[in-house]
């Protein structure tokens, strides 16, 4: 999950995205995409935002893309505990 942009706030979002990943035995790697995605345009009005929350696969946009389906299910779970979390302290 790259952070776009790094602040004290993403990096709250990282935390607690690995610490709900951790809880499956699972470790989440931090890394940059590039910022093409959506989520650039809540990151680019300083909403405090993390990119990649989908599965785990390579070779994106080829046709030798994959997908890893053990990932699916673990990667649903983080999201929907993300969501959970964060509408709880609001």
């Amino acid at each position: 999950l790259p952070p776009m942009p790094q602040t004290a706030q993403s990096d709250a979002l990282v935390a607690m995205a690995q610490g709900i990943y951790g809880e499956l035995g699972r470790k989440l790697t931090i890394e940059g995409s590039g910022g093409a995605a959506d989520s650039s345009l809540s990151a680019g009005v300083g909403t405090p935002t993390l990119d990649g929350f989908g599965i785990v696969g390579g070779n994106i946009h080829t046709a030798e893309e994959y997908a890893e389906v053990e990932s699916v299910a673990p990667r649903i779970y983080l999201l929907a505990r993300m969501i959970m979390e964060l509408s709880a302290k609001h």
